[in-house]
């Protein structure tokens, strides 16, 4: 019986493999797309698109573009009298003695060749640092335990990476006259600006306030950082290769734990959920989060798929895919889910139209599995809308609106409600009328404490992150970066609607790798074709 069912399955799958392409072709899905590849060359959304695409911004001729460039030439000219003395400093020295030291050390090894042949420098090493963002601060909170450096060392990195940043424009030699601004610069400064308002007029408790703001845009800022790192196409591969390597680590450690049934809290899981033995967290703790990880990732290595000349790397980046879906299934994150499905159809839709047959197929086979069924479904059961009511998200979105309808311009405060800080902070009574609590939901969170001004402002930030995004995209079409532009743009749209369900820039490293990609994506058309020399 075995040997038939391992037969019959073996057959199954060459069938489906020598037939698929005419599946498809001949399904409704199929003949719609080739007609939209039919007409699209004549058609006004190609004509559209291609004037969309080819808009210049006007960024750089504005008066924030000629500021930088005045800066930057300011830079550039104290680079002639500041460089010579600093060669001939003894920090310079030592510094140069140290490096000469570690060459002649590990010249010939392993470690040298591996290092040579990942074209690595002290420039890319800080880009492969800032994607190792997760494990070193893991390492740090969590493995060594050493509290003073835990709750520094990302300030004290995102400040030496700013020195470096300048360092770098006072050093330059060769600039084209062009200011390193991009268009998302001045809707990420307006949110940051009216979160300092906000701050300023609306602190009861300042210490609160100073603190809410801190963990609502200081992460953000990690996005010019990154914008005027990146210098050419292997450094947006090696930002977006090692944050995708940090994902399959993880995917690999969630796996693990959902085999060996790891005990959970009993929170994460419902009396009706019982098939539900354990659910994948990793070493984020949460499994929302893991799942919101594997959201920004997959699509990276879809990217990578797509790029890889050599069948080996194509195979190892698809087989990188199905992992990181496996463990996502293995978080039993709802929100996550939707945020994956979201970036498959943007993926799909920029790049393959052939993935929403795949969709379909992995979301089909996925409801054949009991607990993930059971658990879609009680969705829809009277005990989900009333557990919902006495203490999920229903009970807290509805006090959420109620907050924000008290308080509608300046908002209740940031840092008071609804995040990681007001959990922290918890100096207001608690009432059967108020609790604490996270709102599980990012959008709303910004509403209840900055107010109308302040929702308006991020989802305009938002907003535009999608549209130059799709710019950026279309600019680097018929180049090795499109692939992975759209797995890039794929990733942050999931993360976005993520957020419908779940407060994930809580986290500072989620929302430090979701700006730094968004940097990697809006400046890949610059160096798009260009090579690693760009």
């Amino acid at each position: 019986m075995t040997v038939f069912s391992e037969c019959a399955a073996a057959r199954a799958f060459r069938w489906l493999r020598d037939n698929s392409a005419a599946l498809y072709e001949n399904s409704v899905l199929g003949r719609m797309a080739a007609a939209f590849r039919k007409s699209y060359p004549e058609s006004r959304i190609r004509r559209g698109w291609e004037a969309f695409v080819r808009r210049e911004g006007g960024v750089e001729a504005s008066l924030y573009g000629r500021s930088f460039a005045a800066l930057h030439r300011f830079l550039n000219r104290c680079g002639l009298w500041l460089l010579p003395a600093l060669h001939a400093s003894v920090l310079y020295r030592a510094g140069s003695a140290v490096k000469r030291f570690f060459h002649r050390l590990f010249y010939g090894s392993l470690l040298y060749k591996a290092w040579t042949a990942a074209k690595m420098d002290f420039h890319r090493l800080v880009i492969v640092f800032f994607s190792l963002y997760l494990p070193v601060d893991w390492l740090l909170r969590d493995i060594l335990s050493v509290s003073v450096l835990a709750s520094v060392w990302d300030e004290l990195f995102f400040l030496a990476a700013c020195v470096y940043v300048v360092w770098l424009r006072v050093s330059e030699r060769e600039w084209d006259g062009r200011p390193h601004v991009t268009a998302l610069d001045m809707p990420i400064l307006l949110f940051c600006c009216l979160g300092f308002f906000l701050m300023c007029v609306n602190a009861p408790v300042p210490s609160i306030a100073v603190a809410g703001l801190r963990a609502t845009v200081q992460y953000m800022l990690w996005f010019f950082v990154m914008a005027r790192l990146l210098r050419n196409e292997g450094d947006v591969r090696a930002l977006c290769g090692g944050i995708a390597a940090v994902g399959l680590a993880m995917a690999l450690h969630g796996i693990y734990q959902f085999i060996a049934a790891v005990p959970i809290p009993d929170s994460w899981t419902t009396q009706t959920e019982a098939d539900v033995r354990t659910r994948a967290f990793s070493i984020t703790g949460s499994p929302n989060i893991l799942g919101a990880y594997f959201v920004l990732t997959a699509p990276l290595f879809a990217g990578f798929a797509y790029t890889a000349k050599k069948p080996f790397w194509k195979l190892c980046a698809w087989g990188a895919v199905g992992v990181e879906m496996l463990a996502l299934l293995a978080t039993y994150s709802k929100g996550a889910w939707v945020g994956m499905v979201c970036a498959v159809l943007m993926f799909a839709i920029l790049y393959d139209r052939k993935i929403f047959a795949l969709l379909g197929i992995g979301v089909s086979g996925a409801l054949f599995v009991p607990s993930i069924l059971s658990r879609i479904q009680f969705l829809f059961t009277d005990d989900f809308a009333a557990a919902s009511a006495v203490g999920g998200r229903s009970m807290r979105w509805a006090l959420g609106r109620e907050l924000l309808a008290a308080n509608p311009w300046l908002g209740f405060g940031l840092g008071r409600f609804g995040g990681a800080v007001a959990m922290q902070n918890q100096y207001l009574e608690v009432t059967e009328e108020f609790q604490y609590f996270y709102l599980d939901n990012y959008y709303l969170k910004i509403a209840v404490e900055m107010g109308y001004p302040g929702i308006i402002a991020f989802v305009f930030l938002m907003a535009a992150l999608l549209w130059q995004g799709l710019r950026a995209y279309g600019r680097t079409l018929h180049t090795k970066l499109s692939p992975l532009a759209a797995g890039i743009l794929s990733g942050l749209f999931g993360v976005m609607m993520h957020c419908l369900f779940e407060n994930i820039f809580e986290e500072p490293y989620m929302m430090a790798l979701f700006w730094g990609l968004a940097a990697a994506l809006v400046t890949a058309p610059r160096w798009a074709g260009k090579g690693e020399s760009a």
